[in-house]
């Protein structure tokens, strides 16, 4: 068994397995599942939904409860299911801050649905929930620990953690990571003009974005982008091969610890793939927002009866 005891690096070796193991998969699913059906299948083969299931994370209660709330959205008009999902939700808020998000999203959907009853009432409840987190945070000093791994998490404030007390540019790659930045930064906005809104499912597009927004927001553990990868899956279709591109490395490299290893070293492969994995997060946001921002100037200029026109 001497052949086996050999001076390979293992790491590159791992990295080299993965990659390819990661190309027969895609080729498989390219060839062999419809396009609908593609994506979906890359979630559940990520690095964020391996993380979750790895880790055994609460969050994955989460996930549960937020389908039974999916259910339970489209029978509001019964008094029972209405105040079943806010029961429901509020214990999430409690358990987890994010899912304030989602009662933001049934406050706006509401409100354009003209269910002025609804609103108030989920305006009520927001309140209330915010008052508790208040209580517990705020007053409790309870505070929410701030994740900043470089290679297991994501989010506004983790990236302004690692950026702040992580050197990423060793090896005098400054220009390289600059130019790329730019480079790609100008080409999103230069694409930007002929990509249309492609939202899928406007309802739930409007009561799950601000969850989203708020888990992009703060800093988080590489298992919750699995979030954000499902809303995008059921709530948008992104078919314009730019942003397919962006997306799908979002899928590959958030968190990036498959390819950086668990503790970040900043080499120039490190630091470039997670330059990468930080450019395409920050794209897919910024095009998620801004679907986000027209689809509510819309809603206000064309009102409810003009929704179908958007629903691609």
């Amino acid at each position: 068994m001497e052949f086996l005891n050999t001076s390979y690096d293992y790491w590159t070796l791992s990295k080299l397995i993965f990659i390819f193991t990661i190309s027969i998969v895609i080729f498989l699913t390219l060839k062999y599942l419809d396009e609908s059906n593609t994506f979906f299948f890359a979630i559940l083969i990520s690095p964020s939904f391996i993380y979750l299931l790895d880790s055994l994370n609460p969050d994955i209660y989460i996930l549960f409860f937020l389908f039974i709330i999916l259910k339970l959205i489209d029978k509001s008009y019964s008094f029972f299911y209405f105040t079943l999902t806010l029961i429901i939700l509020s214990i999430n808020i409690n358990f987890k801050i994010f899912p304030i998000g989602v009662l933001v999203g049934l406050i706006i959907y509401s409100l354009y649905k003209n269910k002025y009853v609804h609103f108030l009432i989920y305006v009520i409840v927001f309140f209330l929930n915010l008052y508790s987190l208040y209580i517990h945070y705020i007053v409790n000093k309870n505070w929410l620990p701030v994740p900043s791994a470089t290679a297991r998490d994501f989010g506004f404030l983790s990236d302004y953690y690692v950026l702040k007390n992580i050197n990423l540019y060793e090896s005098n790659i400054n220009s390289y990571l600059f130019l790329l930045v730019l480079f790609l930064l100008l080409l999103f906005i230069y694409k930007f003009k002929s990509m249309p809104l492609a939202i899928k499912n406007i309802d739930l597009f409007i009561i799950f974005f601000p969850m989203v927004f708020v888990i992009y927001l703060f800093s988080n553990y590489g298992y919750k982008f699995i979030f954000i990868l499902l809303f995008i899956s059921i709530a948008m279709k992104i078919s314009h091969y730019f942003l397919s591109f962006f997306l799908y490395l979002n899928v590959l490299l958030i968190p990036t610890m498959q390819f950086t290893s668990y503790d970040f070293n900043p080499t120039f492969f490190n630091s470039t793939i997670y330059l990468l994995s930080r450019l395409s997060f920050y794209i897919i946001f910024l095009y998620l927002s801004i679907n986000f921002i027209l689809l509510l100037n819309h809603l206000r200029k064309k009102g409810n009866d003009k929704l179908e026109i958007l629903n691609i």
